[in-house]
């Protein structure tokens, strides 16, 4: 039996970074691999991967929408940025209150960077964003993604593997003399996922009397689209594999003027000579990316607000649509708004510009040397460079933000992230009787630089948007220049005896230097060390065709989180030092990981099955400058994989069920001063405040994510007590705990049908438990424009502890920031039908000899919703990072995508 290591082979070709090599001896399959071949399955972690079909049978404008319940372990919040937003992926649970707690990406096995967003933690912020780099990512580029979540991870990339791994494995050319080539478009619809309830029938509080209208606040939106056109050319000999990859993607939103642009061109080619011996690799990848009114959320610089509040706005639509005025006084057009509050949300959409380019290449070149038949030596540099510019453009009469000039606003913003890494290892895989034997001994360099420019402020004359025209007395110039560099030693070791136990020992070390403006700033080294134990039965069993497969695993790895540089949000957060653009600590946060499970194939593998349990603590540091100490974050959960590859007759059928829960915890607080007064807290710490309805607190005993609300003022028999002159209920001085954002446990159903050329597929989601909080809820009532408030007027009231309150009394002292919170919180569970796929395969090879195949394709993603009680999505975000989860004020609505799909390969 051939005997697999840790980092197998470190793969067919050179793409040294150990990861990608590893993950090239994982068979590439249609779903996850829970239990995929006993000789690969010797590592005592569970793999979980997906290949490359997957990504383009159902192509989205962001391709991370696709794991959506497909792998075990991880959860999938689509941003509510919309078409082309960025995707939060969290892998075992919040491990860190510092930073994100996103996972770290790796293409072909070189972790890829990116700039973190600002974490809002504030109702008015949440405009001028910009998706996530691997956002810009080619789909047709995958040939396969790996979920790495324990001691492979802890090895291989040490400080940025705390959050778990997702691995890339590109595509490289193939061996057929004959070039493959495909052409491919794939076009979708969005419409509105998920809306709030409004009424139709009064002028919100202004009066009584019933005077329908049509005109509905959805009806605002555009139907977006994303057209996406693709070209791949792979072609080779047995020496010499090359790839080239062509992609554009145009995609508009839900609001008029905010588009997403992404050009990806991708060449790679492999190289072998000297008989084999020498391997080389060389990649190249360009991206080009442009995005206009990114918007998620929030009060400022957003048209729905307005929409959504003001129903004499619906009524004069047409009115308000014009949305600027000659003014013969200012000599300039002017904003056409008569109300107090907001601004005119078409004057939003034309008038205040928030515009974002990237440009984005990567370069990289390996070699791979066969000193003997059973030591490799492999050597990998890649290059980085991440250049992205922001400008704002805010013309005369905004109302926002402009407090320096009436004139208009304009800025603009450098942002340049670059990064090369290098990393040299001796790859041994050698047997000696009974025993087998795969060592990994190697040296990891990584050299980052993060250069940020801002100028920006008031203009001198209206609209001319330039820096020539800033006023000179109060604009804005803000640089800031930070550089680190990160050196580590890795080895692991892999003992296998008879094919059936393996006992495996990794260890990495680093060292991790700061520097900002040329003066260092930090310096920090750590180990992580891992080990675990593989135990598989049946390779000494006698063959048995109900147990094919079985295998014991237990598993222990240290990883850490490092810090992360982020890009503020906006042109106005001014007088900053350069540690406000480092999410998380300098020195590394360290978390410790323990996982046990088993994997069991039966009836030759037609039926296998995973089971993981996994226990991580974390030391986080407090994430309020007012505060020092740390907390210890404990997460404990399980993950279940079943599936099943079984023919219905003439009928092919695939299927996968995951199941995933995960218990974050709190264990407890150490030494946590106030900064200010030198007094310990142990109670609690406050996060953030919205309004008199919610606070986000840390809690010993409590988990991230945990809300707190106000409440009625009740009775020792829970009657809620009212106010004696104005019979009016009243409010608690407390909050109290009304529940954590994220779900109990998350279940995941995928399934594959094929006959005949017809193919089908589908994957269903849900999500079970947890609360969500809408604060948009929250404001429509005060606003009477919410369906909850008309009927309660048709009611004649609103009853409460056995009395009747008058409608707008009753709204006037419970809804609105200043309402009362737990009537505002909801189960967020939610079932949903992810995505749906339906294709014919039209084999072309029959009658013409140029020509493989077409494939013509129906794609539909969030079709329906089969159960939901919140009045949002609670599986979209606002934001990428920690705060506002499972908390809505004015969220874009999430996306209901559907559209068709042509595929020619040749």
């Amino acid at each position: 039996m051939k005997k697999y290591g840790l980092f197998l082979l470190l793969g067919k070709f050179l793409t040294l970074s150990m990861g990608s090599l590893w993950a090239e001896n994982i068979q590439k399959i249609d779903t996850v691999a829970t239990i995929v071949d006993s000789k690969v399955l010797s590592d005592p972690y569970l793999p979980q991967h997906l290949g490359g079909e997957i990504f383009v049978k159902a192509k989205d404008a962001n391709f991370l929408n696709s794991l959506v319940g497909r792998i075990a372990g991880i959860t999938v919040q689509p941003s509510s940025m919309g078409t082309g937003g960025g995707v939060k992926i969290e892998m075992r649970g919040v491990r860190s209150f510092q930073g994100n707690n996103n996972v770290l990406f790796v293409i072909d096995g070189v972790p890829f960077p990116q700039l973190s967003a600002e974490e809002f933690y504030s109702i008015y912020k949440g405009y001028g964003l910009s998706s996530d780099g691997i956002a810009s990512f080619n789909a047709e580029d995958i040939e396969g993604i790996s979920v790495l979540s324990g001691a492979v991870a802890s090895v291989l990339y040490g400080s940025d593997a705390a959050n778990g791994v997702i691995l890339i494995t590109t595509k490289r050319g193939n061996k057929e003399y004959k070039p493959s080539i495909t052409v491919s478009n794939t076009t979708t619809f969005a419409k509105p996922f998920v809306m709030p309830e409004f009424q139709h029938v009064y002028e919100g509080w202004a009066s009584d009397v019933k005077t329908p209208f049509a005109w509905n606040p959805s009806d605002f939106y555009r139907t977006g689209h994303t057209v996406n056109n693709a070209v791949t050319v792979s072609a080779g000999t047995e020496m010499n594999q090359s790839y080239f990859s062509a992609m554009t993607q145009n995609a508009v939103g839900l609001l008029d003027n905010n588009s997403s642009n992404h050009y990806n061109l991708t060449f790679h080619n492999t190289t072998a000579l000297l008989d084999s011996k020498l391997k080389i690799d060389v990649s190249l990848m360009y991206i080009r990316t442009k995005e206009r009114n990114m918007l998620a959320q929030g009060d400022y610089f957003n048209p729905i607000v307005p929409v959504y509040l003001l129903p004499d706005f619906l009524r004069k639509n047409d009115e308000y649509s014009r949305f600027e005025r000659y003014d013969p006084d200012e000599g300039y057009a002017t904003q056409y708004w008569h109300y107090a509050d907001w601004q005119n949300p078409y004057w939003i959409e034309k008038r205040n510009l928030f515009v974002n380019t990237k440009d984005r290449i990567r370069a990289g070149l390996g070699f791979r040397y066969s000193l003997t038949d059973w030591l490799d030596f492999i050597a990998y540099v890649n290059y980085d460079k991440d250049k992205q510019m922001q400008t704002q453009e805010l013309y005369a009469s905004t109302r926002y933000l402009l407090k320096d000039s009436s004139l208009g606003g304009y800025g603009k913003i450098n942002a340049d992230l670059n990064q090369t890494y290098a990393d040299l290892a001796f790859h041994l895989q050698k047997s000696a009787g009974n025993f087998s034997f795969n060592a990994l001994l190697g040296t990891v360099f990584r050299d980052r630089k993060y250069e940020y420019n801002l100028h920006g402020g008031g203009l001198v004359q209206p609209n001319v948007f330039s820096l020539d025209n800033l006023d000179s007395v109060k604009r804005k110039d803000w640089d800031v220049d930070l550089y680190d560099r990160s050196n580590a030693l890795f080895a692991s070791l892999q003992v296998g005896y008879k094919d059936f136990l393996y006992i495996n020992a990794g260890a990495r070390k680093e060292w991790q230097y700061l520097w900002s403006g040329g003066t260092r700033e930090s310096y920090d080294d750590v180990f992580y060390p891992s080990a675990g134990l593989s135990f598989i039965p049946t390779s000494i069993m006698s063959h048995s065709n109900v147990l094919s497969f079985l295998k014991f695993r237990l598993a222990y790895a240290e990883s850490g989180a490092s810090h992360q540089y982020y890009l503020p949000n906006g042109l106005w957060s001014y007088d900053r030092d350069a540690s406000s653009f480092i999410q998380g600590r300098i020195a590394c946060e360290k978390t410790k990981s323990y996982e046990v499970g088993f994997d069991l194939g039966m009836f030759n593998n037609k039926l296998n099955f995973s089971f993981t349990m996994y226990s991580t603590s974390t030391d986080s540091d407090i994430p309020l400058a007012t505060y020092l100490g740390k907390a210890e974050i404990q997460n404990k959960g399980l993950e279940v994989s079943l599936g099943l590859n079984q023919p219905l007759g003439p009928v092919s059928w695939s299927s996968n069920l995951t199941y995933t829960l995960n218990k974050n915890k709190i264990k407890d607080f150490h030494e946590v001063v106030n900064s200010v007064t030198g007094e310990f807290t142990v109670n609690y710490l406050k996060l953030a405040s919205y309004g008199q309805l919610a606070e986000e607190r840390l809690v010993p005993g409590g988990s991230i994510g945990d809300i707190y609300v106000s409440t009625f003022r009740k009775d020792a028999a829970g009657n809620v007590l009212f106010n004696t002159q104005t019979g009016l209920p009243e409010r608690s001085n407390d909050y109290v705990y009304a529940g954590n954002t994220s779900p109990d446990y998350m279940i995941g159903w995928s399934n594959d049908f094929s006959w005949k050329g017809l193919e089908l597929g589908l994957v269903l989601q849900g999500c079970f438990g947890g609360e969500a909080l809408s604060m948009t809820q929250a404001m429509l009532d005060r606003y009477g424009v919410s369906l909850i408030t008309a009927d309660a007027r048709d009611q004649g009231g609103v009853w409460i502890s056995g009395k009747k309150i008058p409608v707008f009394q009753y709204y006037s002292v419970t809804s609105g920031m200043s309402g009362i919170g737990e009537l505002y919180v909801y189960d967020a569970t939610n079932v949903r039908l992810a995505e749906l796929t339906l294709g014919y395969n039209v084999p072309m090879s029959r009658w013409v000899n140029w020509m493989q195949n077409i494939k013509v394709s129906f794609v539909g993603r969030n079709l329906l919703m089969f159960y939901k009680k919140a009045p949002f999505d609670p599986m979209s975000t606002a934001s990428m990072g920690n705060d506002m989860r499972g908390i809505d004020y004015f969220r874009l609505p999430s996306l209901r995508n559907m559209g068709f799909s042509l595929r020619l390969t040749f």
